[in-house]
């Protein structure tokens, strides 16, 4: 399970000559903390513990915003990490660069919507009345919900819902038909070898 998980992990990373950029969740939602985390080496291929690391995340409303990353302890060497918080849904440009590497590493997070409803806003009227009269409902201010208590207790009783049940149509029955004619043949042959 854990060779199948980092095989599908690759996708949400970036990878050039000496970094790698890889994110945690990997599907982040707006508001989620998301964890960035970079592996820096030098041109020999040996882990980096000194590196100036700095991420710059562009939002999908073009708003930016610069992330360091720090040495992620002395037992880890090469790997640098920080977090971020998206506050918007979609795309979001990172570009990830250090002291000693000119080429930057690209890699971009589609972060999942949050809550569509914005809290805060006048309802519109309009659009519930016209709701309501498509719907065949109504639609109840706040100063009328006495009226709205009145009408629920006027309602009749609703009329008892009947389910038949058609036993005959049932599959059932058709295996216990098999299951007995089966037990008399064999009865039968049972019966006529002897």
């Amino acid at each position: 399970g854990q060779v199948a998980r980092w095989m599908a992990y690759q996708r949400k990373m970036s990878e050039g000559k000496a970094l790698r950029l890889f994110h945690s969740p990997d599907r982040p939602e707006a508001g989620d903390v998301v964890t960035l985390n970079a592996n820096v080496s030098d041109p020999n291929g040996e882990p980096r513990q000194d590196a100036v690391v700095t991420v710059r995340i562009v939002n999908q409303s073009g708003r930016t915003e610069t992330v360091r990353l720090r040495p992620a302890g002395k037992e880890s060497w090469g790997l640098f990490t920080g977090s971020f918080t998206p506050t918007v849904p979609g795309e979001h440009k990172l570009q990830m660069t250090t002291d000693q590497n000119p080429e930057p590493l690209y890699l971009t997070i589609d972060v999942q919507g949050g809550i569509i409803e914005k809290t805060g806003q006048p309802a519109r009227v309009e659009v519930l009345e016209e709701i309501a009269q498509v719907t065949g409902g109504m639609l109840v201010r706040p100063a009328q919900l006495d009226s709205l208590v009145q009408a629920i207790r006027s309602l009749p009783e609703p009329t008892p819902l009947e389910r038949r049940l058609q036993i005959w149509a049932h599959p059932l029955w058709a295996t216990l038909l098999i299951l007995l004619l089966g037990i008399f043949w064999t009865g039968r042959k049972i019966a006529g070898a002897m």
